[in-house]
């Protein structure tokens, strides 16, 4: 799959969910490959995204983000919801980069503002890597 999939896109570099099929592909490719857990979104019990058809499936109050993107790089987990309803719990996660969708209303926004309360608990925000996303 690495092949291929270098060929095919370009890039130097991937992201993928943590728990998805592809990630253990990219690692086995040898390709750089960096774990992406979402602060605007809310995580089912098997490590998914809930689709954002579901009500309350994606965050748009900046302090439900800030709590869950500390959550998953300062303690390891994020707080999961089971898809029928059932209950929620905790799942570990584990993370390299942090999505913020840019689609949301007032994503720039929310955006600086996480940052600045990440900043406040401790957490340093850095570029993922030289060369991230670059094309060879």
């Amino acid at each position: 799959m690495s092949r291929p999939l270098r060929m095919f896109t370009g890039a130097s570099s991937y992201t993928d969910l943590p728990k998805a099929c592809c990630s253990p592909r990219l690692q086995q490719g040898g390709l750089p490959y960096a774990r992406e857990a979402f602060a605007d979104r809310v995580y089912d019990m098997d490590g998914q995204l809930l689709p954002r058809s579901m009500p309350g499936s994606v965050w748009t109050d900046k302090e439900q983000m800030v709590d869950q993107v500390s959550a998953i790089v300062q303690e390891g987990y994020v707080q999961a919801r089971a898809r029928d309803g059932s209950g929620t719990g905790r799942l570990p996660l584990q993370a390299d980069t942090i999505c913020l969708h840019g689609d949301g209303e007032r994503a720039v926004e929310a955006a600086a503002y996480l940052r600045q309360a990440l900043s406040r608990k401790g957490v340093q925000v850095q570029a993922l890597h030289a060369g991230f996303g670059e094309t060879s």
